[in-house]
């Protein structure tokens, strides 16, 4: 949404529609924050994408359907997965602190 609609859409509404679009742009901020975190935990756990180093403990595996849960209601994500290789060289999932 270009910054002039924007402004025109709140000049030209009632309150109860301005709080509508301020609630909407909340909550699509808060989704984006929400997936920088976690793919910033990620890149910590797994270094870059495409150059995983040859030794390391975890890796990436895909994403999956996930939930959060913003302004009183369920909000559909798609949420990263990681896979951490034990010492015996078989693999768990791992729970993102930041999905948690």
């Amino acid at each position: 949404m270009s910054k002039l609609s924007l402004q025109e859409q709140l000049l030209q509404s009632n309150s109860t529609e301005t709080s509508e679009i301020f609630n909407d742009l909340l909550r699509g901020a808060a989704r984006l924050a929400l997936f920088d975190l976690m793919q910033e935990e990620v890149l910590a756990l797994c270094g870059p994408a495409y150059n995983p180093t040859p030794d390391a403990s975890h890796r990436r595996a895909g994403s999956e359907k996930g939930v959060c849960y913003m302004g009183g209601g369920k909000e559909h994500i798609q949420r990263p997965r990681v896979r951490r290789i034990r010492d015996d060289g078989k693999e768990e999932d791992v729970v993102l602190k930041s999905y948690q």
